[in-house]
């Protein structure tokens, strides 16, 4: 089935609601007229995501989500202005098991299932990430599971 990626969004922001607690402020920038999404896990890929971005900002900051339609790809985009991850980090972030966290954190298993479930839509997700400076997500999915994109 196709959905509606806002709405997905929307309602995976409000189970975080309590998370932010006035601390880290949110920000959406959608774009109009978005065409709805084969759903092959998305808001798996979308409450994971917040959830790591939440993590990297322990003591608050702003999450910006952002929609675009390029090059005839959907892309979705997590901006924080968190902790940020190093290089040596970042080439090991989506391998199973693998996890900066505590044990009660994390099993060092969500950006490695992101990682399987958007290799279904034939997308990826790019990391832009430098320490001290925050990290941007960006889940690129193909037109072909857009509907009437």
């Amino acid at each position: 089935r196709y959905v509606d990626l806002h709405e997905v969004i929307d309602e995976s922001l409000d189970v975080f609601n309590d998370k932010f607690n006035g601390r880290v402020r949110v920000e959406k920038k959608y774009k109009q007229d978005l065409p709805k999404v084969l759903d092959l896990g998305i808001s798996h890929v979308v409450i994971n995501l917040i959830k790591n971005a939440l993590d990297a900002m322990p003591v608050g900051g702003t999450l910006e989500v952002s929609t675009d339609i390029k090059e005839s790809r959907l892309e979705i985009s997590f901006k924080d202005s968190g902790l940020g991850i190093s290089s040596e980090i970042k080439e090991r972030i989506f391998e199973p098991f693998f996890s900066t966290k505590s044990i009660d954190k994390g099993t060092g298993l969500g950006l490695a299932i992101c990682r399987e479930i958007v290799s279904k839509y034939a997308g990826e997700i790019l990391v832009e990430s430098e320490p001290g400076c925050g990290s941007t997500f960006t889940v690129v999915i193909p037109r072909g599971h857009l509907k009437n994109a």
